[in-house]
């Protein structure tokens, strides 16, 4: 007999979702699982941030995917999710691995551009921008 690991959840099974409910639905379950697996990893990999940081990002992560509405494209997502929360709490990946991956998430707020911000922008690439004039044989700056 097989010992159940605490971290995984064994009813879980790898199928095609044949709704959009249900892929939701799984994707539910990993986003629960990797939010109490987030003070394990701390511990396993002492990872420089607090476990509150951890689940911020990790929620940042499963919203960025919100606006999938395929189920064969969560069920993938749900794959993928599943192999790396398996592959974290087993304490079978890197830590520089996984410091990578927290620190690439950008969990702050897009603020609004301003007018200012915008009419500098504009500028900013007016003036980068190279124009080009076409010449006789070829082109030349301006």
């Amino acid at each position: 007999m097989q010992a159940i690991r605490p971290w995984t959840n064994p009813t879980f099974q790898m199928k095609v979702s044949t709704s959009l409910p249900e892929a939701q639905r799984q994707m539910t379950l990993l986003y629960r699982q990797a939010l109490r697996s987030a003070p394990l990893v701390k511990r396993l990999y002492s990872i420089p941030m607090t476990v509150v940081e951890m689940r911020k990002k990790i929620g940042a992560e499963f919203r960025s995917h919100g606006a999938i509405d395929n189920a064969a494209v969560l069920d993938v997502l749900c794959l993928k999710g599943y192999n790396l929360l398996e592959e974290a709490v087993g304490n079978y990946t890197f830590r520089s691995t996984l410091w990578a991956w927290f620190s690439a998430i950008d969990d702050t707020p897009k603020k609004e551009e301003t007018e200012l911000e915008s009419v500098e922008r504009e500028v900013l690439s007016s003036f980068l921008t190279p124009n080009v004039k076409k010449v006789r044989g070829g082109s030349s700056f301006q």
